[in-house]
């Protein structure tokens, strides 16, 4: 064999530990026989890392972290922990771009903890006269990733017709004792359309697993070992994040030749002129008007709240100048 295939059935391990650890929380414990992980990201974990003073000196130069007050947290038993401590993507349209959650890591014990594994579990919600099968089939997807600040993640092979993703995290997330870690992972959602099959109404959930260490010298090898060998091994250095999203089909249709504007008024068509100049008493207008015509193709009404004027940059305040929306 491989040590890649000894690391892909240790991977298969730690995603049967990863569903044993969502049963024994309860997350939807009415149908948690079908959350399943879909990707998973490992640290580099090969060294020991640096002292915990120096990661909080270097962290605190870059105001990446917050102390908090250890007297407050007497009552409470040492865990991590996050915020927020749920994602709620909300309505996902097929037309949407992707969904960015920062998200803190809190370290409640009285010494740095280092990350080892982060997993994403996702269940699909079905909806009444949905077969298992259909979803299974489906050539759409809810896409749900973790992106590290700051580091770069590889991608690892995985076996043939194997859907699940896996990453290695280049570089260790540590945090000192009593801390807040500041956004060192932002959690990010997008819906992939197929365009040859039609987009079905979806709700989904599922949780953000974060595994750690307070052994700032084990490798992630051997880390991992111990976790498949004992059950309880490392059980107060786990938390989760559950998140849930909704699809909506649909998307808004905008005609852009109602928002061509003329650069002088003889550029209007005739008609055009003719209709503005009786509308300004025969003078010519220093402005121009347009209706947006918008076209909601959602199965539900839609309200619009907001409509900006977008600049090309910063600096560039020429559209603000040029044109504005009146009734907004």
């Amino acid at each position: 064999t491989t040590v890649g295939h000894i690391h892909l059935a240790k991977s298969r391990a730690m995603e049967v530990a990863a569903s044993r650890i969502l049963r024994e929380r309860q997350i939807n414990e009415n149908s948690s026989t079908h959350m399943g992980v879909i990707k998973s990201y490992r640290s580099s974990g090969a060294t020991p890392v640096a002292s915990t003073q120096q990661l909080s000196n270097q962290l605190d130069k870059d105001q990446n972290i917050a102390s908090m007050n250890p007297n407050g947290l007497d009552n409470e038993p040492p865990s991590i922990s996050t915020s927020p401590i749920n994602i709620n993507f909300g309505i996902i349209t097929s037309g949407s771009r992707m969904s960015r959650v920062p998200v803190n890591i809190i370290n409640n014990f009285g010494h740095a903890v280092r990350v080892m594994r982060i997993s994403v579990a996702l269940k699909t919600v079905m909806e009444e006269g949905v077969l298992v099968n259909d979803i299974i089939n489906e050539t759409h997807k809810f896409d749900v990733r973790v992106d590290f600040i700051g580091k770069q993640v590889y991608h690892l092979s995985s076996t043939r017709g194997d859907d699940k993703e896996s990453f290695q995290i280049g570089g260790d997330v540590v945090i000192p004792p009593h801390s807040i870690l500041k956004h060192p992972i932002t959690i990010r959602s997008m819906f992939n359309p197929s365009l040859e099959h039609i987009v079905l109404p979806r709700s989904y959930t599922g949780s953000i697993i974060i595994w750690a260490t307070g052994d700032l010298n084990v490798t992630y090898l051997e880390w991992e070992q111990q976790l498949i060998s004992h059950k309880s091994f490392g059980s107060e250095y786990i938390t989760e994040v559950p998140f849930e999203a909704a699809i909506l089909p649909g998307n808004f249709e905008i005609s852009t030749d109602t928002v061509l504007f003329p650069s002088h008024f003889s550029m209007l068509s005739k008609e055009e002129r003719a209709r503005t100049k009786l509308r300004t008493n025969a003078k010519t207008p220093e402005t121009f008007d347009r209706e947006l015509e918008i076209t909601n193709n959602f199965a539900v009404p839609v309200s619009v709240t907001q409509i900006q004027i977008a600049d090309t940059g910063k600096d560039d305040d020429l559209c603000h100048k040029y044109f504005s929306t009146p009734l907004f």
